[in-house]
């Protein structure tokens, strides 16, 4: 894979450039549960940057083939404290806040790999990486084959857990799959409601 790197540094130039192919991106990690959610969209992160990260240095790092843009890291530096010690972190511009995101790669290891090694061969002034992924998802996985193949190390400062139940899309399925007894209770119950 013969991949290009270039990096944008103007949000208004980044509209022009990679609005729609950050939203292709985002779509190919997919929906729900391990999906992203708004604040992986260029939307989202254009707001952050003109509101919270103006006149900060923002590297857009994009990678791109004959066929077009293949990944997007968007990211900038900050100094952050943990545990008193005072450092600077890369970190992605949507991960001002805890929400699901990841790496606009649309889970490829081979762009996600590239983009990191730009990222460390290009940006300086940083000490730590720091990134957010949703548990097995396209991002995630993409992290985990590159961390692999460089033999690195992975320091998770924090994680969430947020439980949920897959339901069928159908809800005769979720009725079907009830025990008798239950789907019983559940028809007294709609019948309460009307």
């Amino acid at each position: 894979m013969t991949l290009k790197i270039r990096i944008i540094r103007d949000p208004d130039a980044c509209r022009a450039a990679v609005r729609g192919d950050w939203a292709r991106l985002v779509a190919l990690e997919g929906k729900g549960v391990y999906g992203f959610d708004a604040s992986a969209t260029f939307e989202w992160s254009e707001t952050l940057w003109h509101a919270y990260l103006d006149g900060a240095p923002q590297w857009v790092i994009v990678a791109e083939d004959e066929t077009g843009v293949r990944g997007i890291l968007p990211c900038r530096v900050s100094e952050e404290s943990l545990g008193g010690v005072v450092f600077r972190r890369l970190a992605t511009i949507s991960s001002i806040y805890d929400l699901r995101n990841g790496f606009l790669v649309g889970g490829s290891a081979d762009v996600l790999d590239l983009l990191i090694q730009h990222a460390t061969h290009h940006i300086s002034g940083w000490d730590a990486f720091v990134f957010k992924v949703i548990d097995s998802g396209l991002s995630d996985v993409a992290l985990k084959e590159v961390v692999k193949r460089h033999n690195l190390r992975l320091l998770v400062l924090s994680h969430w857990l947020s439980p949920f139940i897959s339901l069928p899309a159908s809800p005769d399925q979720v009725m079907l799959g009830l025990k008798p007894n239950m789907r019983s209770n559940v028809r007294r119950g709609e019948k309460r409601l009307f």
